[in-house]
């Protein structure tokens, strides 16, 4: 709700999440019906509304406009792509990056659920942690841990202990 900053602050957004748990109601919904009443402020209320009535127009635009250019649109309309353009941390360029190969990626596909059902099953793939792996980590990441195999390769002499060592010893 408020990325980017929408100025709705986190009492805001517990009033939202207490009155959906109330009445067993969506997020949005909450929002629609809390809108009704006088418990927002008319500023908060405006920019929530605002908020909802982009979500209903880029719903609209789902059947009209290729599921690619929506993505793009809902990230520039939505101000998301300012933010980490007028973001000055290391990791800002990286993001912009990131939303960009995600446009792309989702060209790859004939619909936005083709691609979330390909996502889906990638992450699964990878959040999988039944049956036989391998954890690759260093050493020291393995200090106090205890495995059923291990196996250490690169352990030459001068490399492992290093030579400096050695050479000190």
């Amino acid at each position: 709700i408020n990325v980017p900053k929408r100025a709705i602050g986190d009492a805001t957004v517990q009033i939202l999440y207490a009155h959906g748990r109330s009445k067993n109601l969506s997020l949005s919904t909450a929002i629609l019906d809390l809108a009704q009443t006088d418990e927002l402020r008319p500023k908060v209320k405006g920019t929530l509304m605002k908020l909802m009535d982009d979500f209903s127009r880029w719903r609209s635009l789902m059947d009209s406009m290729p599921h690619a250019e929506l993505a793009a649109l809902v990230l520039d309309e939505s101000g998301y792509m300012r933010m980490w353009q007028e973001d000055k941390t290391p990791e800002a360029p990286g993001r912009l990056e990131n939303l960009k190969e995600l446009i792309s990626g989702i060209q790859q596909y004939n619909s936005l659920p083709e691609f979330l059902e390909h996502v889906a099953l990638v992450l699964e793939n990878q959040d999988s942690s039944t049956g036989e792996f391998i954890s690759i980590m260093t050493l020291h990441g393995a200090k106090g841990l205890e495995f059923d195999a291990v196996f250490l390769p690169g352990w030459e002499d001068g490399l492992f202990p290093s030579q400096r060592t050695m050479d000190e010893n």
